[in-house]
């Protein structure tokens, strides 16, 4: 089965969408407002702004007020966006004619709009509700099993790890308020979908996954993984129950049945032939509907082994590894969103059991007498003096870890020790919790210390008995926060405004006129000034440990180049050492779950060329920016430190050279031409070129008969006149991916692709292996020299004595002393080398080649160290390493068919 296969290929994901978003309305028009008019008092605010800040109207326009004026009114409250300067000079015409006018609409903005609505796909067979559909989960659920009418169904059948449904991002473009200010749609940041039993989120949140073999179920947006199993109500049988299905290319192994039995809590009675039948009868015609009995009690009673009878449901509760995902979160947004996920599941069942009350027996002896079969148990579980049953010895879920018995204690501490909560898990009838006295005794096991508050669980326990629908997680204990009277602060003195490097056009070039440049300043100009927090009380966590007031330098400002510091007392002033323009580098980083956010400020001067680099400018080599109008004429270079921005072509011969990025509104031409950026490469076409890139590579157009080689991912879209042949001939290497519409063409058999492999690491260990070579051969003409064959330190100690001078002794010293330090060098080199080595290897397995359009024949592609050729014409490829039984190959699939991503 292709579990990528999809029932959409109408739209794509938009890869620089602003995180999970979609828009509440179709199209946000502006708003003129009229409503709020009437709240519009003050006689002294001459300019009013909606609230949306989509439309400014002025209150009075006159024969007094002058075109002056109101450009002063404008600049004033910031208006620069939509200003509607025809219907201003026609208010101002009829004002002078004696006619005041009221509410005149100055400016306009522009409003969000949407392009497309976030979707979720869903597996092929999911798409559509089937009729009959919860009958045959009926059939699972009854007292007794029946197989009539069971060739009516058709069901899905999924393998583990298969994916059931993929979340799409809207599309949308955003808006502009009068102010300039731009408007984005509010992140959603939730899945459209629900999931239930035997389903995950992959980590990203965009896909549901299965957990294990089993029939799909779609009820609305809920999505099942239902085991394929009949259990008697007794637990005396246990039968698979097989449906007529499609999707599955190959039948479930032996390992999928024992891994759903094992879920089931059925450890014991297992006939293996059985299930070995039913995989072979599965194998052999899936469209036939049958039962197979596959554990039974009797059969453990036979082998004299005795069946577990749990007191809980293990199908319906939560599993060891879905407690444990819970119980892990990093932090409390992450624990609700895990219980959002887990809570949609409507068959969920957790008892809570408080000490004493009865987990499991062992059955199938009349004589009630133990046979030996061992209890697994976790903690917070005592064995009863005859073997026969185990109790609880807290309160706490039960949960099955493979055959293991475990107690999960209700209650989750926060990691930063902020705060503890009871974990409120649906349990079925007759749910129990925790009294007072009870939780306070869970607490002191938790070693919670601080911040409970009896009556307040007291409220929540009457509202839980009493049946109210309660939050998934309730609070038990909250810490005392330290008490300050202010953060840190860093107030501007500038206007800092976000860079934006451009956007892709519909023909594959770069628009720089979107492109905003930071603000400029002049020697000796205050750029800002830092004010630490006012310290007052620490706090105390649930745990007793006292939190201490932040350091004032949650907040860290630094200088970089161009940049310095002057001390006002508690507060710090950072100035412009030279002009320039003023670059702030703004990172949030966390370590030890406390969070810290630093600015980094420097001054970068830029160049500006009006038109071409050519004989009028000479080559250009500089520090920082530049800016280019034109284009780089043939042999002549362009070289900077920071980035590169072109807003026409790079021509036959030249050289430009970035340490950061390389722009190019046009494309880059010429076998001789070099390019290389240490950090990304934008263009909309690049034709035989040598070019070396250490980030990403984007081509809007097309890629034709270069030498590329990026650190990171390679993307050609394909648009303009590049439509029908995208990415032709040369070789492109890429780190960690590439994405093109087409590659190779029926004209040109000469196309390589390699991904995986980072051509600096390539280099990198190339000059480690050199330095291995030259450390090993300088040991070898010291221990030939000292007369050594290897470094033994008995046939030092031989040599010394056989020296009759003081002389010879100390250079036979000295001589082992340099090869020990050439010896540790060369295992350092031999270390760096298996880290470089292992490095790569990592990245080739997260590597891939994704081709939506035609593979054309003579294309050869490699992943890491592993290489493929296509003979003939494919379409829509996804090439990626797999792993399997410790063995690395290539895997070819087919690629769902889907729009380039715009730029």
């Amino acid at each position: 089965m292709n579990t990528d296969s999809r029932t959409d290929h109408s739209q794509t994901k938009d890869d620089i969408a602003l995180d999970l978003a979609e828009m509440a309305e179709d199209s946000a028009q502006p708003s003129d407002g009229l409503a709020d008019l009437a709240s519009w008092r003050s006689t002294d605010d001459k300019l009013w702004v909606s609230s949306d800040g989509l439309v400014a109207r002025l209150w009075r326009v006159d024969a007094e007020i002058t075109r002056e004026d109101i450009d002063r009114i404008l600049a004033d409250r910031g208006i620069v966006e939509g200003i509607d300067e025809q219907g201003i000079n026609q208010a101002l015409a009829v004002a002078r004619r004696g006619q005041v006018q009221h509410g005149l609409v100055v400016a306009r903005g522009r409003a969000l709009q949407r392009i497309t609505a976030a979707r979720v796909i869903y597996h092929p067979g999911l798409e559509e509700s089937v009729e009959g559909e919860m009958n045959w989960q009926d059939v699972l659920q009854a007292d007794e099993l029946t197989t009539h009418g069971l060739e009516n169904f058709e069901v899905v059948a999924v393998p583990a790890d298969t994916s059931l449904a993929e979340w799409y991002r809207g599309q949308f473009n955003p808006g502009s308020t009068v102010r300039g200010e731009s408007i984005f749609p509010k992140s959603q940041g939730a899945q459209a979908f629900r999931i239930g039993r035997g389903v995950t989120v992959s980590d990203d949140g965009r896909q549901c996954l299965s957990q294990h073999y089993g029939y799909v179920t779609l009820n609305g947006a809920s999505l099942q993984v239902v085991p394929p199993l009949w259990i008697a109500p007794d637990r005396s049988e246990t039968h698979y129950v097989h449906l007529p299905h499609q999707f599955v290319e190959l039948p479930p192994s032996e390992e999928d049945l024992l891994q759903i039995l094992r879920l089931a809590g059925i450890e014991h009675g297992i006939d293996s032939q059985a299930i070995k039948t039913v995989c072979q009868r599965i194998g052999n015609d899936h469209r036939a509907p049958f039962t197979v009995c596959i554990a039974r009690s009797l059969l453990a009673e036979e082998r004299g082994e005795v069946d577990i009878r749990y007191a809980f449901d293990p199908l319906h509760a939560l599993s060891w590894d879905q407690m444990q995902a819970l119980y892990n979160s990093d932090n409390l947004v992450e624990f609700r969103k895990s219980m959002e996920w887990l809570l949609q599941d409507s068959g969920l069942r957790c008892p809570l059991l408080r000490p004493g009350d009865l987990i499991a027996e062992k059955i199938g002896r009349d004589d009630g007498r133990d046979d030996g079969v061992f209890w697994e148990v976790g903690s917070g579980i005592q064995i009863q003096p005859d073997g026969m049953s185990v109790v609880a010895s807290q309160w706490g879920f039960p949960t099955l870890r493979g055959g293991r018995i475990e107690i999960v204690c209700p209650l989750w501490v926060v990691p930063d020790a902020s705060a503890a909560y009871f974990v409120n898990l649906p349990q079925g009838d007759g749910a129990d919790y925790p009294s007072p006295q009870d939780m306070a005794e869970l607490l002191a096991i938790a070693e919670v210390k601080h911040g409970y508050n009896e009556r307040d669980w007291e409220d929540s326990l009457r509202a839980l008995v009493s049946g109210q629908h309660m939050p998934a997680l309730l609070p038990v204990a909250l810490s005392t926060p330290p008490q300050q009277g202010a953060e840190d602060a860093f107030q501007w003195a500038i206007n800092v405004e976000e860079n934006r490097v451009g956007k892709i056009l519909e023909d594959g070039s770069i628009d720089f006129r979107e492109r905003s440049r930071a603000p400029s300043v002049r020697e000796g100009d205050l750029i800002g000034t830092f004010i630490p927090a006012r310290r007052v009380t620490p706090g105390c966590d649930v745990l007793g440990r006292e939190i201490p007031v932040p350091r004032s330098h949650m907040l860290e400002v630094l200088c970089g180049p161009k940049v310095r510091e002057d001390k006002d007392g508690d507060q710090i002033l950072f100035y412009a050492e030279e002009g320039g323009e003023v670059i702030v580098e703004d990172r949030v980083m966390t370590q030890h779950h406390r969070t810290r956010r630093r600015l980094r400020l420097s001054i970068s001067q830029v160049i500006n060329v009006d038109g071409d680099v050519g004989y009028g400018t000479g080559n250009i080599d500089f520090s920082g920016d530049v800016v280019i109008r034109g284009s780089v004429q043939s042999l002549f270079s362009v070289r900077a430190e920071g980035s590169v921005h072109i807003s026409g072509y790079i021509e036959d011969g030249a050289v430009v050279t970035a340490g950061k990025d390389i722009m190019v509104g046009g494309g880059i031409i010429g076998a001789t031409t070099q390019i290389e950026a240490g950090g990304s490469l934008w263009a909309k076409f690049a034709q035989e070129a040598s070019i070396r890139v250490g980030g990403d590579v984007r081509m809007g157009s097309y890629l034709f008969n270069a030498s590329l080689r990026a650190g990171g991912k390679v993307v050609v879209l394909g648009r303009g006149e590049g439509k029908s042949r995208a990415l032709v001939g040369g070789l492109v290497w890429s780190g960690s991916g590439i994405e093109t519409l087409s590659v190779g063409s029926p004209y040109n058999s000469a196309t390589h692709l390699v991904c995986g492999v980072d051509y600096r690491q390539v280099e990198h260990l190339e000059r480690l292996r050199n330095q291995h070579r030259t450390c090993e051969e300088r040991m070898q003409e010291l221990m030939d020299k000292l007369g050594m064959p290897n470094l033994d330190m008995q046939q030092f100690r031989q040599q010394l004595q056989r020296r009759t001078t003081e002389k010879n002794r100390r250079e036979i010293a000295a001589g082992v002393r340099r090869l020990v330090r050439l010896n540790n060098r060369r295992q350092s080199l031999m270390e760096d080398i298996e880290e470089v080595i292992s490095a790569q290897r990592s990245l080739a397995r997260s590597a891939r080649i994704a081709v939506r359009g035609t593979v054309y024949s003579g294309v050869d592609m490699r992943i890491g160290e592993i290489s493929t050729s296509f003979k003939e014409e494919h379409s829509f490829q996804e090439i990626r390493l797999v792993e399997k039984d410790g063995v690395l190959s290539i895997v070819e699939r087919p690629l769902e068919r889907r729009a380039p991503s715009k730029g």
